[in-house]
């Protein structure tokens, strides 16, 4: 869904996946599917609006309400499995969304990332599946830090990893936390980054997460 031009949908049965419609929404780059299915985030490739699409509208799932977080090209949109918490990742700050009303969901002020994180330049993101924490991937170092999401008006790191120190090129590709909240997934290999650089190899670590 991170590639394409808009959500296209499909349902899934018993005898397999079938079409189930498109959403057409200008611009669209990063998706987020709300905990109870009922609805769907949609960042525009530039940034500042997230377009809620309602899933079980009738027909097809369409565009019901766009909410404005501000101006700031999205590098990340990542979502809670347990908590009612959307994180719109930019390059400078984060934007907590509080989806406890899916389809209207509301925005809270914008959090300034740290210092590391912002000269590391963004990779990727997740949040754990309680919406306490926030782990953001890195492209200088090839890190992933973790950011406690409790404290009101800013994002404290409380942890970090390099995954890859040796290797001068990025090579983190994605993370992602278990649904027990307990592991964190992460994917490195090729990117467009460190194309220039040869073929590196595709792995995956399973780091654990203390508390």
């Amino acid at each position: 869904v991170q590639t394409c031009a808009l959500p296209i949908w499909a349902e899934v049965g018993p005898s397999g996946a079938t079409a189930a419609g498109v959403t057409p929404v200008a611009g669209a780059r990063f998706l987020a599917l709300s905990s109870d299915g009922r609805a769907a985030y949609v960042a525009e490739a530039q940034g500042g609006m997230i377009d809620v699409i309602e899933v079980p509208a009738p027909g097809a799932p369409k565009v019901i309400y766009r909410l404005d977080v501000g101006p700031g090209r999205v590098l990340a949109l990542a979502i809670a499995a347990r908590a009612p918490v959307l994180a719109v990742v930019r390059k400078n700050d984060v934007v907590l969304v509080d989806t406890s009303s899916p389809l209207h969901p509301a925005r809270s002020a914008p959090r300034a990332l740290p210092q590391e994180i912002r000269d590391g330049r963004i990779a990727a993101a997740d949040v754990s599946p309680d919406g306490k924490l926030l782990a953001i991937a890195t492209e200088q170092g090839n890190q992933v830090i973790l950011l406690d999401l409790g404290p009101a008006g800013h994002a404290p790191i409380v942890g970090a990893l390099a995954v890859e120190p040796e290797i001068r090129e990025s090579v983190l590709c994605d993370v992602a936390f278990s649904p027990a909240g307990d592991t964190l997934w992460i994917l490195s290999g090729d990117t467009p980054r460190s194309l220039p650089a040869g073929p590196q190899p595709t792995e995956i670590r399973a780091v654990r997460v203390g508390n």
